[in-house]
């Protein structure tokens, strides 16, 4: 179990790897670098159909492996991955309802929920099959800082993503710069989180 863990997170890192070349020698369409010529011919869907499609395996892929695994042996186990997908639910469902923009390719999509579905696998069988932690682990000052700070992150995020959302009005597509909460010290916060 472990090396098939180890071999599939070899093979996320490549494909990462393999992006970031890629977007080095030439712009992904996607947000504001999306292009508007109505000689695109890229099959596009709407960005609330996308963001649900794409995002949906890191949460259902992890839930069906708990499913099938009958159950979680130890409670840290059972808190990481409950983390995990308290994440990815508001990340599909909550995010996705709420998010605007425009249509996105669907090869960007389908790229998308590839890697999710690799990383919601990977975190449900790790945290499923592989380690084990027991029980007085929960109560450890690392445990704790942790959760902590996935908090706090989760927090970060969700804030940065409704000042997003508040900068244009519906149906606007326009680019612009945020102002307020942490983006008054990075570009990206909602990254941040």
């Amino acid at each position: 179990n472990g090396n098939t863990v180890l071999f599939l997170s070899g093979i996320l890192v490549l494909m990462g790897l393999s992006v970031w070349l890629r977007q080095r020698k030439q712009v992904l369409f996607y947000g504001r670098y999306r292009l508007e010529s109505s000689s695109d011919t890229r099959v596009q869907i709407p960005a609330k159909v996308a963001w649900i499609i794409q995002e949906l395996p890191s949460f259902v892929v992890p839930a069906l492996l708990i499913y099938q695994s009958g159950s979680l042996d130890t409670l840290g186990s059972k808190l990481l991955l409950f983390l995990f997908c308290g994440h990815y639910f508001h990340r599909t469902w909550i995010y996705g309802y709420f998010t605007r923009g425009g249509s996105v390719q669907i090869s960007f999509v389908l790229r998308s929920f590839l890697f999710c579905t690799c990383n919601g696998y990977l975190q449900g069988h790790n945290l499923i099959y592989c380690t084990k932690y027991d029980d007085s682990w929960t109560t450890d000052f690392r445990f704790l800082f942790g959760i902590l700070l996935f908090l706090m992150g989760m927090a970060f995020n969700i804030h940065s993503d409704n000042l997003l959302r508040k900068l244009r009005e519906p149906g606007d597509l326009s680019y612009k710069i945020p102002r307020g909460g942490l983006f008054e010290y990075i570009s990206a916060a909602n990254y941040f989180g």
